[in-house]
């Protein structure tokens, strides 16, 4: 993942803000590698596995918790201006992000 994600991201935003209700796609083509940007704005359609883990929390939340459970993928998060969601495999864990 290149540091200059956040930067290029307001760039992409100031363009089109559009595409900040769409995913980014992060892939590691070697287990060791680094991940790399395959690209953003995308619409997720995940399984229908997250109506029977939890209550519906929204569609960002639920697409997010359900696209955690497939197969081979590593994790899937979701931010606001004060935190990140982690989603792996069902499991959530909260990162709160510094005051500014």
């Amino acid at each position: 993942m290149n540091c200059d994600l956040g930067e290029r991201l307001e760039e992409a935003l100031d363009l089109n803000y559009s595409i900040h209700d769409g995913a980014i796609i992060f892939e590691r083509r070697e287990p060791t590698k680094y991940p790399i940007c395959n690209g953003w704005s995308y619409r997720l359609y995940p399984p229908e596995v997250a109506a029977q883990i939890t209550p519906n929390k929204g569609s960002a939340f639920n697409s997010a918790l359900a696209m955690s459970c497939v197969s081979g993928m590593e994790a899937v998060l979701t931010w606001s201006d004060d935190r990140i969601l982690k989603f792996n495999s069902g499991r959530i864990d909260e990162i709160q992000l510094s005051s500014k």
